[in-house]
């Protein structure tokens, strides 16, 4: 059994890894779940549930890789650098889950912040590659590429 985990725990961390140019280091779990079972090939009909990725990716914890699932905006994410989150990274980046994308203007409008905290925390995800901006609105719009992958699979 544990060679089972420890087979999806490397092919995790060789989707996140290879992906992570393209999302900034956070995958859905539901789509890590499909690359590793799409890269399994034709001998591995077994099936790989959330759960099976979920031990896999816990099962990395000990060697300090920086992997980690994160509960954002409903969805379960896999965080592949290492990296903590804070309380208004997060929030953010919950919004963003669930609207596509956030302004400055949205943040300080729904959560109260000022232009200050706001653009701190986007300044802090852009260099983090956790959200790319757009330039080309009336207003900057900062988007997930996550969301932008997941967009455009449907």
């Amino acid at each position: 059994m544990n060679d089972f985990y420890f087979e999806i725990a490397v092919r995790v961390v060789e989707v996140c890894r290879a992906t992570r140019d393209e999302n900034g280091g956070m995958m859905a779990l539901t789509e890590v779940k499909a690359r590793v079972r799409k890269g399994r090939g034709i001998g591995g009909a077994m099936e790989i549930s959330d759960d099976d990725i979920s031990r896999a990716v816990e099962s990395l914890k000990p060697l300090g890789s920086g992997f980690k699932i994160m509960e954002l905006g409903g969805k379960q994410m896999i965080r592949s650098v290492p990296k903590e989150l804070n309380t208004d990274q997060s929030t953010v980046l919950e919004a963003i889950q669930i609207l596509g994308y956030v302004t400055v203007s949205m943040l300080q409008a729904n959560l109260n912040w000022d232009k200050a905290r706001a653009m701190a925390v986007i300044d802090d995800l852009v260099a983090d590659s956790l959200v790319w901006v757009d330039l080309q609105c009336e207003e900057t719009e900062y988007w997930s590429p996550t969301f932008i992958h997941v967009t455009e699979s449907l």
